[in-house]
């Protein structure tokens, strides 16, 4: 009997795949799993990026005061840039999306341009969705910490001028001019109408941002591929370990045949 083998008593190549069809196909899918999950361990993570323009600061801003000139506005816009990667803008996005302070550093960046007042923050994640998410949680806590911080910052400098002004106000002495003093709490008063105007006007320290839109995410793609590859190769293992399988089976029914005539 032929069993499977050609004419020249070689086993066929199809033949031994047909015989050993269950254990070749599973060396085919094991090797495709294999190339595909390779893949996807080297393929870097979803990618977002969103844009922030800030608005121009005033010169008598509290964030920055005295910002003025292309010099200046690099120096605040790098100092902004750091402020989206620190402990309060992160913490606040922490508590948003349950992550990990330390684990979202290594998640995101912020980098200032080097010919305008934007910076770009790009994150990470394992999916695009989660990507363009995450982004727009670090935008959203930026601007909602960067108010804050203005606030307090006003409210520390009202409060120093209403100091000054309660000490010059409440001045008495021989060489204590009320003209001087009037003029002083009026300086006083002035300035820190200013700085109200000035911090109203700088709100959130955004003029606009470009959001992250998902379809311009470079995100984990199916590795089809590798998949492809991992395919060819698992054929091209299963094929021989099969046709080597088929080869001895065929030397022992050959070695059993010949033992038989011996014996007969």
């Amino acid at each position: 009997m032929n069993q499977g083998f050609g004419d020249d008593g070689q086993p066929g190549l199809v033949e031994a795949l047909w015989r050993y069809r269950w254990s070749s196909m599973a060396i085919v899918v094991v090797a495709v799993g294999i190339s595909i999950g390779v893949a996807l361990m080297v393929q870097p993570p979803a990618q977002a990026r969103a844009t922030i323009a800030l608005a121009s600061p005033p010169e008598d801003n509290v964030l920055a005061p005295g910002t003025q000139g292309d010099a200046s506005l690099a120096r605040y816009t790098a100092q902004r840039a750091a402020f989206v990667t620190s402990d309060v803008v992160l913490g606040a996005v922490a508590a948003v999306t349950g992550d990990d302070v330390t684990d979202l550093r290594s998640k995101v960046t912020a980098t200032p341009s080097g010919t305008s007042n934007t910076l770009s923050v790009t994150v990470s994640a394992e999916s695009r969705r989660a990507a363009v998410e995450l982004a727009e949680a670090v935008v959203e806590a930026y601007r909602s910490e960067t108010e804050a911080q203005i606030e307090r910052r006003t409210e520390a400098a009202i409060r120093a001028i209403e100091e000054s002004a309660a000490s010059a106000s409440g001045s008495r002495g021989a060489t204590t001019d009320a003209a001087a003093r009037s003029a002083t709490l009026s300086q006083l008063a002035l300035r820190a109408s200013e700085i109200r105007v000035s911090s109203a006007l700088l709100g959130d320290g955004v003029d606009f941002v470009n959001a992250p839109r998902r379809d311009a995410v470079m995100g984990r793609r199916l590795p089809v591929r590798d998949a492809a590859l991992g395919f060819v190769v698992g054929l091209v293992v299963a094929a021989t370990l099969a046709w080597i399988r088929a080869d001895r089976s065929r030397v022992r029914a050959a070695a059993r045949g010949r033992g038989s005539e011996g014996v007969g």
